[in-house]
């Protein structure tokens, strides 16, 4: 049932249920456990947490405690990859973790590949040693919400800090869903064929400043050239009316290319590739011709404020000479 899965013990930052799902989205949380004849540490320096992460070492009569995750095998590689096993900050190990109810199961969990030197009985963590305040919050907040032991949450909160908070794109990290640009928001479509829709898009977290009708875009918010073409290549591979294409060129760019391999890859894939995204069958995949007006009359669009940078040219009238 479970052989694609694997079982992870978390006893650092990856306690904060936000935190590990940034990088690895099937970890499911099992319950806690201890490894026992281990003391958890600190040695290695971050430069993106700004201070030193935590390890376990190898010490009879100790023990730490954690979470236990499940996560499917495919988010190995990102885990391995999140601990730093490639560039040899840490190594994976099998251990035996200690359940609740007195059983044991086996965990994959991660040590760095320097023990730090083993401290006395009340000795105090090394200034040298020490993580920093956003690390310390994250582990503490995680053996929170993970409801590890009291006695042991107090002593996770004595560990001391050097001062210094994570920088600014680590603690966004850290935040998770809360600091993305994005957000999720369902809205109704209306379809050339099939009626109306529920669906899911997203919305920047931020929104922009409100022009007028006639206002043009402040040159400080103008995309770049490339992503301008993403979005007027993919109109046009998927049929969008080609009054709405021309809409989309008039946007002004800043004349940045961006990542060229991406527009390289971007053209080739639309020219060479058909439409996918049609429903096969009885539809007809020629680019739908939308009559609004019609539309508008029925009640099914509401009416848009027009303005002289979307609105179609009109089409010369015939004069005619009035009589009298």
């Amino acid at each position: 049932m479970f052989a694609d899965t694997f079982l992870y013990f978390a006893y650092g930052s990856n306690l904060l249920k936000r935190r590990i799902h940034i990088n690895n989205p099937s970890a499911k949380f099992l319950g806690i456990g201890r490894l026992d004849n281990h003391l958890l540490d600190f040695i290695k320096y971050s430069e993106h947490w700004r201070g030193t992460s935590a390890t376990i070492v190898p010490n009879p009569g100790s023990h730490v405690w954690g979470a236990i995750w499940r996560l499917h095998n495919d988010d190995m590689p990102a885990l391995d990859k999140q601990e730093g096993v490639e560039s040899n900050w840490y190594f994976a190990k099998n251990v035996d973790i200690m359940l609740p109810d007195g059983s044991q199961t086996v965990c994959r969990t991660y040590q760095q590949t320097i023990n730090p030197p083993i401290r006395k009985p009340g000795e105090e963590l090394p200034v040298d040693r020490r993580p920093c305040i956003t690390y310390l919050d994250c582990i503490v907040n995680g053996a929170i919400e993970c409801k590890l032991p009291e006695y042991y949450i107090e002593e996770l909160k004595k560990i001391p800090n050097n001062g210094q908070e994570a920088s600014p794109s680590m603690i966004a990290n850290q935040n998770g869903i809360e600091s993305y640009t994005y957000f999720v928001k369902y809205v109704e479509v209306l379809t050339p064929y099939m009626g109306t829709f529920k669906c899911r898009t997203y919305l920047q977290t931020i929104y922009p400043l409100p022009r007028g009708n006639r206002d043009p875009i402040p040159a400080e918010r103008w995309p770049s050239w490339g992503y301008k073409e993403f979005i007027i290549i993919g109109a046009k591979q998927h049929g969008l009316p080609p009054y709405y294409i021309r809409f989309l060129r008039k946007f002004k760019d800043n004349g940045d290319e961006g990542c060229i391999r991406s527009d390289c890859l971007l053209v080739r894939y639309g020219s060479n590739q058909p439409c996918l995204c049609r429903v096969p069958g009885l539809i007809p995949r020629k680019p739908l011709k939308l009559n609004l007006k019609a539309d508008r009359e029925r009640k099914l669009l509401p009416r848009p404020i027009r303005s002289v940078d979307i609105e179609e040219p009109e089409k010369k009238r015939s004069k005619k000479k009035l009589t009298f």
